[in-house]
């Protein structure tokens, strides 16, 4: 991974030395690239593409251009919208959740069906939110209805008032939790 701002072709071609570099210490360590599943992309929130007449190669082989890229459990995209993020954490989410309410189906104790949601679900929707918390309110919406989901299915209340639940599982809305991290 190389974070830099390319907006150059001369910046483009050290990109392309500092690769070569990579893929000439993993050669002598006995380590062998597979080019076919190596991937760049050019994040910027810039709305003007970078286009280069020079792109990235290994083993002198041109490199697979990308519009997102999985980076430690996050999808970094080159808009830095966090829209694809935010998509694939709902959906983990949404699979766990429907996981435990199969398998918890009058084995598990309530109680620790709720420690099992709060231990796994929330987690999972709050990693990474302090950096990629999402640019759009439409997503920063769909995270918080994702969160009142998670409250009614811990509870098995699906009545009362979202900021009721919180209040009983001792929790704040989604805004506030990555404000105070």
């Amino acid at each position: 991974v190389s974070i830099r701002s390319t907006n150059t072709d001369n910046e483009a071609l050290i990109l392309n030395d500092e690769i070569t570099a990579i893929s000439e210490r993993m050669l002598d360590t006995g380590l062998h690239p597979n080019v076919r599943k190596c991937e760049y992309s050019i994040c910027s929130e810039s709305s003007v593409p970078f286009i280069s007449r020079r792109f990235p190669s290994l083993s002198n082989q041109e490199l697979k251009k990308v519009p997102r890229i999985p980076y430690l459990g996050v999808l970094i995209e080159e808009k830095l919208t966090w829209n694809s993020h935010t998509d694939r954490v709902i959906t983990k989410a949404k699979r766990a959740i429907g996981h435990f309410s199969r398998i918890g189906q009058g084995l598990i104790p309530r109680r620790f069906q709720k420690r099992l949601m709060l231990g796994k679900i929330l987690p999972m929707i709050l990693y990474c939110l302090t950096a990629c918390y999402p640019k759009y309110q439409k997503d920063k919406l769909r995270l918080e209805r994702l969160n009142r989901y998670v409250c009614r299915k811990i509870t098995n209340d699906y009545q009362s008032p979202y900021c009721d639940l919180l209040r009983g599982l001792q929790m704040k809305p989604i805004c506030q939790q990555v404000l105070h991290r």
